[in-house]
């Protein structure tokens, strides 16, 4: 993701996502030791937490997930696009393997069917196989 620097007060926001390895329940041990820094950086953002919880003024995020990098720069840049994506995605276990199974092309449709299938699957994790496929099942 890009330098984000911005001076003005930020509202607390909350993470998108869960994230297998994500240090949400380190937030009381860690915050007393990266807080008071101007700049963030994160090489694993995964769900955020730290990021999220720390709001700092100048941030480096990264990852090696293209998807969830793209999610993120959705989410960022445009969020109304993403919620109306969002809201056209109905909850049921045969629409799950449907979105599962599907490819899609734009940015905002990546990032929406990221969100849905994290939110929706088996203890709302994130795992591929060898291929790059997304595998886990509803529930």
């Amino acid at each position: 993701m890009h330098l984000k620097e911005d001076t003005s007060p930020l509202e607390a926001a909350k993470p998108i996502l869960k994230w297998a390895g994500g240090k949400r329940a380190l937030l009381s041990d860690i915050r007393p030791l990266v807080s008071g820094h101007r700049r963030y950086i994160e090489p694993f953002v995964g769900g955020g937490a730290v990021f999220f919880d720390l709001s700092p003024p100048i941030s480096i995020l990264g990852d090696l997930n293209p998807e969830l990098i793209n999610c993120y720069q959705v989410t960022r840049a445009q969020p109304d696009e993403l919620i109306r994506k969002l809201k056209t995605l109905k909850n049921s276990e045969d629409r799950y393997y449907e979105i599962r199974a599907s490819r899609p092309r734009s940015d905002v449709a990546r990032a929406a069917r990221l969100i849905y299938l994290c939110t929706l699957s088996f203890n709302s994790i994130y795992r591929v196989n060898r291929e790059g496929a997304f595998n886990v099942p509803y529930g």
